[in-house]
């Protein structure tokens, strides 16, 4: 059965695990999703739904400073993991929000603060993908916080 939501958490493994509410309003999970030890526990997550039909991208940024996606389609398979940003671009644990960019079809909008000069000034920045999934970005939003 299709799901109408999902909630993703990074449990005390460091693993993705997702939970999904189906349309009857029952939730299933948690499902394993991605490696152990990808992410710190705990660590903050954001989804967002992709454009297209029924897509899911549940974001996190692991250890290695890497934003990355993982996204589910309507019948709760989930992809392997697809990187955003490269490794060390951002910090560990940092919070990461995600929207679709109203006003602008078919574009999600992925946010966060990076922190990467030697006076860990914060920089809230974006990075976006359209339909076909290709990641740009990243693009200051101001020169600091």
């Amino acid at each position: 059965m299709a799901s109408e939501f999902t909630l993703g958490l990074v449990d005390k493994r460091g693993q993705l695990s997702a939970f999904a509410a189906e349309k009857e309003g029952s939730w299933s999970g948690p499902v394993p999703v991605g490696a152990a030890g990808l992410a710190d526990p705990g660590a903050p997550v954001a989804a967002s739904q992709r454009s297209g039909p029924d897509r899911t991208d549940v974001f996190v940024i692991d250890k290695k400073g890497t934003l990355t996606v993982f996204s589910a389609d309507g019948e709760g398979h989930w992809s392997p993991p697809e990187l955003v940003e490269q490794a060390g671009a951002l910090p560990g644990g940092a919070y990461v929000a995600a929207s679709p960019q109203f006003g602008v079809k078919n574009r999600t909008d992925i946010f966060f603060i990076n922190q990467i000069d030697a006076n860990a000034t914060g920089r809230p920045e974006v990075t976006w993908a359209e339909e076909k999934g290709v990641w740009k970005g990243p693009k200051k939003l101001s020169t600091e916080v």
